[in-house]
């Protein structure tokens, strides 16, 4: 049997634990006024593993699942996390630590977007005293996230060679 279709089916299931997790749960706990984005995280270690399509899929339905149930206007996470997942497929390699670096950078990348976007769509100003928090803390607490994630999403994401035991 083909792993693939695995390996998507189990994505899917971690994207709605994830999706629950950071709006229900997640959103609870600020540090500095903000919480880290798990979404955003998982979005960006899942194209480790993930081929390309499944790993853009992913960035945008979970955005678009995150903007149904939030007041930003309808797309604009989707369209940031689909960004998001394309930079993680160019810039996330096999090494682990490569990928773990590139969670502060994509996340960064995500914050800014977020803010550009928002901005053009009526939704604050570039302004605001949050923002600068934003840039600085979300980064940083995903990459905390990602260390602890990382490990858990290599045993159940990684494909394994059962086949050739058989």
């Amino acid at each position: 049997m083909n792993p693939r279709p695995l390996m998507v089916l189990r994505a899917i299931g971690l994207m709605i634990i994830a999706l629950v997790l950071q709006t229900v749960v997640l959103n609870r706990f600020q540090v500095f006024g903000v919480t880290a984005s798990l979404v955003v995280v998982m979005v960006i270690l899942m194209a480790r593993w993930l081929d390309a399509r499944a790993a853009l899929l992913v960035g945008f339905t979970s955005g678009l699942v995150l903007d149904l149930l939030g007041a930003s206007p309808l797309g604009l996470r989707a369209l940031v996390y689909t960004v998001v997942a394309f930079a993680a497929i160019r810039l996330t390699g096999d090494a682990p630590l490569r990928s773990l670096a590139g969670v502060w950078a994509l996340s960064l990348l995500a914050e800014v977007l977020i803010f550009v976007l928002g901005t053009l769509a009526g939704q604050g100003s570039l302004l605001q005293a949050e923002v600068l928090t934003r840039a600085v803390v979300v980064p940083l607490l995903n990459l905390g996230l990602a260390a602890m994630l990382y490990p858990l999403l290599a045993k159940i994401l990684a494909p394994t060679d059962r086949g050739a035991l058989v």
